[in-house]
Order: C-alpha cells, then structure tokens, then sequence
C-alpha cells in the first residue's frame, strides 16, 4: 500500500508541474515528465533533498531550451521553472502528509476479547 501511495503521490506532482510548465507554451500540449520517488524515504532530510533534486532536473528539462534565445525566452524559462517548481510543492505536501498518515494507522494496535 505504501508503494502505491508513493507512486500516486508521484504522479499528482508531476501533473501539476506539467501544467504549470504550459505557460510559455500557449497553445501547445503541457509537457510532462515522470519523477518517481518509490526508493525514497521523504520523511527524511536526504530523501526530501533527492526528491526535491529530481523534480528541479525534470523541471529543466521542460522548461529550458539549450542553445540561442532572445532576453523574452530566458524570462519565459525562468517563469516556467518558478511556477513548475512552486506548483510541485503541493504534490511534495500532500505526498508527506499521506506518509504521516500511514505511520499514524501503523502505529496502532488492534486488541480483541475472546
């Protein structure tokens, strides 16, 4: 169950960084990238730093364009990566909020009378 959570948590921050890489692109697809975080422990500061270290990488490569550009195109790839990287936070949130859960359920114990 924990690996499933993980995965669709994944997923949430990758929709929403794709989306929020539209904005320069207006009228074309929103780029998307996969970030998988599955061998990740993010309740720790290491695990969070790799997650955190992935999304930016996928993040660059949505939104900077290697080689030649006008001033406009830098501002535009910097936007991009501000909104990509500030959108994912909620995805990162929400996948730690889920793993708070999950240690709360675990650290129950269910007792029966027979």
């Amino acid at each position: 169950m924990l690996t499933l959570t993980k995965s669709m948590a994944a997923f949430a921050i990758l929709a929403v960084a794709g989306s929020a890489a539209a904005q320069p692109f207006a009228g074309a697809e929103a780029p998307t990238a996969v970030v998988s975080f599955a061998d990740l422990d993010i309740g720790s500061p290491a695990g969070l730093r790799a997650l955190e270290s992935r999304i930016h990488g996928a993040a660059s490569r949505l939104c900077i364009r290697h080689g030649r550009k006008s001033l406009e195109a830098e501002f535009a790839e910097r936007r991009c990566m501000s909104a990509a990287m500030s959108s994912a936070q909620a995805g990162i949130d929400q996948a730690l909020a889920d793993r708070a859960v999950q240690m709360a359920s675990r650290s129950k114990v269910q007792l029966s009378k027979r």
